[in-house]
Parts: C-alpha cells; structure tokens; sequence
C-alpha cells in the first residue's frame, strides 16, 4: 500500500497552509481517513485552522461506538449522534468526537441494529505507531500476506500476527453479506 507517512502528510499542509492568499483570516479544512496522523491535527492546529479529519474506522473505534450514549440529532437531520473523547493510538492528547447517523434503513426499526449494520466489516488498519517493529511487522504483512509470521523480533512478529488477525475478520465479516 502506498499511503504517505504522518511526516509527508504534515508538510503537504503545511505547504498548502503556505500558498494560502495573505488576508485570509480563517482557514477551515476537511480531510478524508487517509489524513488521520497526529501530524496532520497538528499541523492544523499550527495554522489555528477549524478543521474535520474523517477517523479512521478501526476495532477501537468501532467499540466505542457500540457502547456510545445515542441520542436524537438537535441541529441537524440525522437520525442519531453521541458525543465523547477518543484518544487515536499515538496520539498525545484526547479528541472530541461528534459522530452523527443519517441515511439509515427504512427496512429496519431498531437503531442499534442500523448501527452495527453500517460498521460490521472493518478492513484492517494499522493500529501502531510509525517506527515501532509491530508497525513495521503490519505493514511487512499488509504488502506481503505471507502464511506466517517468522522472524527475530517478537515485535515485528505480534504486528504482522495482528495484520492477519484483522484481515481474517474482515474476510469473515464480508463473507456473511
């Protein structure tokens, strides 16, 4: 997979920050998963800009939104939205997250059952920080899908490990569709 790293994900804001005209007193931005870094938040916070990262849907994530407080949208036409604080893996700092639920099912009645349904299959992300041998050990796995894990370090071998994990039970999720 060719995904730019955090680092390259902060410079090309930055340089985009840059080549903004002088005058310009508010800078409002939205990115899609693909930036959600550490980096990239702060880059946008350097920049004092108002901004929205889509969150990248990982098993972590996805727990805490079983287990979220629902309730009715007040300012918008969403069905649902729960509010709460979400700490991304590497991040120094905790996130507010605002997450809303729109464009549900006519089929189906029962909201929990509409949430689960649009968050069953999570395709595998990699959960750990740039650098560590468990992020190299996914990664390895990721580009490779070897049939094992082999290898020295028991770090690189618990992260390509975890990369099958999460392929498996993605794998298994898309196949009950």
């Amino acid at each position: 997979m060719d995904r730019p790293d955090g680092k390259q994900i902060a410079r090309h804001l930055r340089g985009v920050i840059a080549a903004l005209p002088k005058g310009i007193q508010k800078i409002f931005a939205r990115a899609d998963s693909g930036f959600y870094c550490c980096e990239a938040v702060h880059a946008y916070e350097k920049a004092k800009a108002h901004f929205i990262i889509v969150a990248r849907k990982t098993s972590r994530l996805l727990e805490r939104l079983h287990t979220a407080d629902w309730k009715r949208s007040p300012k918008t036409d969403a069905d649902e939205q729960c509010e709460f604080w979400y700490q991304p893996e590497g991040a120094l700092t905790l996130a507010g997250l605002l997450v809303t639920l729109a464009c549900t099912s006519s089929t189906s009645s029962n909201k929990a059952d509409q949430r689960a349904a649009a968050a069953a299959c999570t395709e595998p992300e990699n959960p750990y920080a740039e650098g560590s041998g468990h992020y190299a050990g996914y990664e390895w796995a990721e580009r490779n899908n070897p049939g094992n894990c082999g290898g020295s370090s028991q770090s690189f071998i618990e992260g390509c490990e975890e990369y099958h994990r999460q392929d498996e039970e993605f794998e298994g999720c898309e196949s009950k569709k």
